[in-house]
């Protein structure tokens, strides 16, 4: 899934984006609990992960996501070209620490490529 994500990203799409100050701040904002990282793909992807696979069924559908959606949304809308109009149209990938340390290693090239 992240593949085809990578591949249909286009850089050069972006030609605005959120100042890195004020990203970073609203991602470790959500880096608690069970969450032990978020990512921005891209515009409308954000990336949740959590420690273990065994978390994500039970997490996906809580409404801190939907706040997620939402806060990033009013982001989007002020700092990025979007063409959306509607936290609804912010999509959130779930994967886990577990998956990413024994199927890449720990290595973010390898995942994201």
């Amino acid at each position: 899934m992240i593949r085809s994500l990578v591949k249909r990203y286009n850089p050069n799409r972006m030609t605005k984006y959120i100042p890195s100050d004020i990203l970073k701040r609203f991602l470790n904002s959500y880096e608690k609990g069970d969450i032990w990282q978020v990512h921005q793909l891209n515009e409308k992807w954000l990336i949740v992960f959590l420690y273990f696979d065994k978390q994500i069924e039970s997490n996906k559908n809580l409404p801190l996501y939907q706040a997620m959606k939402d806060e990033y949304f009013k982001l989007a809308k002020q700092y990025l070209d979007v063409p959306f109009d509607s936290p609804n149209n912010i999509s959130i990938q779930f994967d886990s620490k577990e998956n990413f340390e024994s199927k890449y290693g720990g290595n973010w090239y390898h995942y994201y490529h």
